[in-house]
């Protein structure tokens, strides 16, 4: 049978396990997010200094297409606390931008 103290300190030693647990989880999740966004202005960019796929493109859609991934690289080098959401979202206002223009090729 365990004493009190044990008890306590077992408990307390659990507590800060499941927080750091968490805090791991959200990390990761952050940087998921992160990545998954960067990746995304970078298969657009590459999309963009294709000869191939530039002929298909009015001047007027490259440039948004080139503005819009500038904006949210720009955002991504900022130091800033992000939260997933932040970050999904993000992606979300690049992809509403560009998908439109990207879906006539």
């Amino acid at each position: 049978m365990h004493s009190p103290l044990h008890k306590e300190l077992e408990s307390n030693a659990n507590e800060f396990l499941d927080k750091v647990k968490l805090e791991a989880d959200t990390r990761h999740a952050k940087g998921v997010a992160r990545r998954g966004l960067a990746d995304c202005c970078a298969t657009m960019r590459n999309t963009l200094q294709d000869s191939m796929l530039q002929d298909l493109f009015e001047s007027k859609e490259l440039e948004i297409i080139g503005k819009t991934v500038q904006i949210t690289l720009h955002w991504l080098d900022a130091p800033l606390a992000a939260d997933v959401a932040e970050y999904e979202g993000r992606k979300q206002e690049l992809e509403g931008i560009v998908h439109p223009i990207m879906h006539k090729v």
